[in-house]
């Protein structure tokens, strides 16, 4: 059964991704990383942001549509969508927080997540698959 913060195969959902939550697991895990010595080439924070694993649904359950700006405003779906990229960007922040203050890794890059390359929205635009996606314009 899906928990209410991760989808099948660990997809966070990230419109209930807790900042706090974020940083009280990630910051005692970077400091015993670094107890060991690591250091890292990069933090990438979550990949594919703009596909159907994160707040578009789950694989599988959606009609293929591409959601454009317009639909992050005005789209139920779309609305869920913009809230996570608000999350998502609370979550960089503190992040970006670990980073600056950790012992080994605070030049360390912060690689934003990827994102899959879908055009164009609206009508037209079609996944191809039963999975649903937001733009790249739509996205960033």
């Amino acid at each position: 059964m899906e928990s209410r913060r991760e989808r099948p195969y660990g997809h966070m959902i990230l419109s209930s991704a807790d900042s706090e939550q974020f940083r009280a697991y990630f910051q005692p895990l970077l400091a015993k990383l670094e107890s060991k010595g690591i250091v890292f080439a990069g933090f990438e924070l979550g990949n594919e942001i703009n596909w159907s694993n994160h707040d578009l649904g789950a694989v599988d359950s959606g009609t293929g549509r591409i959601l454009g700006a317009d639909d992050l405003l005005h789209d139920p779906k779309g609305q869920q969508v913009a809230k996570g990229y608000l999350q998502y960007i609370k979550i960089l922040a503190v992040l970006k927080e670990i980073r600056d203050h950790s012992r080994l890794n605070r030049n360390t890059p912060i690689i934003l997540a990827g994102l899959s390359p879908w055009e164009p929205p609206g009508p037209a635009g079609s996944t191809g698959t039963k999975q649903d996606a937001v733009s790249l314009n739509a996205t960033i």
